[in-house]
């Protein structure tokens, strides 16, 4: 069992069925990013990555937001661990933004390393397109490692 559980989030969307007849402008630029951390392409028509500027971004947002900076910048540094994506992985290699998102921030000077400590052993319904995603679902569609736990914190990354 974990000693503490940190939580801090940087960005969050809601899906188009929610926005209604009239979205504003920073509903449509969060759209643009959503499609960028899962297509790994900037946003809007940008060719260049999203997650270098979200490791950036996010190093100026753990000198302000106390729980951001307490999970990015915990002592002894962190692993980084990818929460895989719902449906079941192709072979290696595949495209997976928890994963492109968990090398840009050690680039950027957050954790150690990036460890696959999880790993979906069933696909669970996307909750975008409406799939329940309770902890007992999440919990049972995830499998760990033989490497699971190592000796530092983890930190989980999600896109």
């Amino acid at each position: 069992m974990p000693s503490s559980l940190e939580f801090g989030s940087l960005l969050s969307y809601c899906p188009r069925k929610s926005w209604g007849t009239n979205p504003t402008q920073e509903m449509r630029r969060a759209d643009e990013w959503m499609k960028a951390i899962k297509s790994g392409a900037g946003p809007g028509r940008s060719p260049t990555s999203p997650y270098p500027v979200i490791a950036r971004r996010m190093r100026e947002l753990a000198r302000d937001d106390a729980a951001i900076g307490a999970v990015l910048r915990s002592a002894p540094a962190p692993v980084l661990v990818p929460v895989p994506r719902s449906s079941l992985p192709p072979p290696e290699p595949y495209f997976w933004p928890a994963r492109e998102l968990s090398r840009a921030l050690v680039s950027a000077g957050y954790g150690t390393e990036v460890m696959t400590l999880l790993v979906r052993v069933r696909a669970v319904a996307k909750r975008a397109f409406g799939g329940a995603r309770d902890f007992e679902e999440q919990a049972g569609s995830l499998g760990v490692t033989a490497a699971f736990p190592p000796d530092q914190p983890i930190v989980l990354v999600d896109d």
